[in-house]
């Protein structure tokens, strides 16, 4: 695909639902002459074609016969993205789908703040925004309903921008994202109160090139830096500095017996060892550190304090295996009279104690 004509030609033949938005929703109620109408529709088109080409770029699984992300480049300085990978998310891609039918809707919603005083006069003006607005909204609606996605048509949203997968994604109305963002499905970039929240900006702003994995939840009215990655189920509701990465610390599987009368409900690392929050914890006993192979860490012994719903784990000698591989995921062993529990950390445990331990060295 070589330029913006190949591709307008590709993208008639394959998203008519663009132009029959466009054409019902705003050139029937507004009085746009032809060249304008033209030209509001290729400007449109060429956002969508950044969208598109982002799409096919970022997820390998878009491209039909391409395993590689290396392009060459058209005589207009873009990547030239194949004419089957394009026809084929077009035609395939309903998360796709609903960033295209957002730009549309987006446009129509603030068409109104566009035209220049001269073209309505206020009393009309302010009918007519009224009326596309809830044209727009019900575009939103629509598009929601069937792509699983729900942006609201007012949010701002740079170029280049990617939902994939999608379903069950939630973009509110105040949200700014910046360029070249890639967001995954089941994500939420909501306001932090429920009702009754403060008028203005309520909703996340996201700077350039902003990745965020399936299920993570931002909320309130906070910025993320450039080149930020959130990780899967991450809940985030302050600043994150540009070029970090935010991921769930702790995430816990449990093997227990069947007869088993404790309940763990949650394990956070502290600087020099493990705190364990449950119920009927007293019945647990000769707690010992497993490295990720299962076998027993002689040089780090655990000394155990039980109170109430919570069990500390101090765990001796930490300093010892900060670098040792095989600890990288930790297992607890731990004895019942019935059964044994096995306390499993996915990651991050032994780089948390190591950033507590190098803020303590400064």
């Amino acid at each position: 695909m070589n330029s913006q004509k190949q591709f307008i030609e590709i993208f008639k033949d394959s998203f008519n639902d663009f132009y029959d938005a466009l054409e019902k929703n705003l050139f029937q109620i507004v009085d746009i002459d032809i060249i304008s109408k033209q030209q509001i529709t290729e400007d449109l088109i060429e956002i969508i074609r950044g969208d598109v080409t982002a799409l096919i770029k970022g997820d390998p699984a878009a491209r039909r016969n391409r395993r590689t992300n290396d392009y060459s480049i058209d005589d207009e300085g873009q990547d030239k993205i194949e004419t089957d990978d394009i026809k084929y998310v077009l035609n395939s891609y309903r998360s796709l789908n609903s960033v295209i039918m957002y730009r549309v809707a987006h446009l129509i919603y603030n068409y109104c703040d566009s035209l220049k005083s001269t073209d309505l006069d206020q009393e009309n003006k302010d009918e007519v925004k009224l009326f596309l607005q809830a044209q727009a909204r019900k575009l939103s609606d629509s598009t929601k309903s069937y792509t699983g996605v729900e942006i609201h048509p007012n949010a701002k949203v740079g170029k280049r921008f990617v939902i994939d997968h999608g379903y069950g994604t939630l973009i509110g109305e105040t949200c700014e994202i910046g360029n070249d963002c890639y967001i995954l499905q089941g994500v939420t970039l909501g306001a932090k109160g429920i009702m009754k929240n403060d008028t203005g900006r309520r909703h996340p702003k996201l700077g350039n090139k902003v990745e965020i994995a399936g299920f993570a939840r931002v909320f309130g009215p906070i910025s993320i830096g450039d080149e930020t990655k959130i990780y899967g189920f991450a809940v985030i509701d302050r600043d994150i500095p540009p070029k970090r990465e935010v991921s769930i610390v702790n995430q816990l599987q449990l093997v227990l017996p069947k007869s088993n009368p404790v309940s763990i409900y949650g394990l956070f690392p502290k600087y020099d060892g493990i705190e364990i929050i449950g119920r009927n914890l007293d019945f647990c006993s000769n707690i010992q550190l497993l490295n990720s192979e299962g076998i027993h860490v002689d040089s780090c012994p655990v000394t155990t304090y039980i109170k109430g719903d919570s069990i500390f784990l101090r765990i001796n000698n930490i300093e010892s295996i900060i670098e040792d591989p095989k600890i990288k995921n930790y297992i607890l062993s731990i004895e019942l009279k019935e059964g044994n529990v096995l306390l499993e950390n996915s990651a991050g445990w032994i780089d948390y104690i190591k950033l507590n331990i190098e803020k303590n060295e400064k």
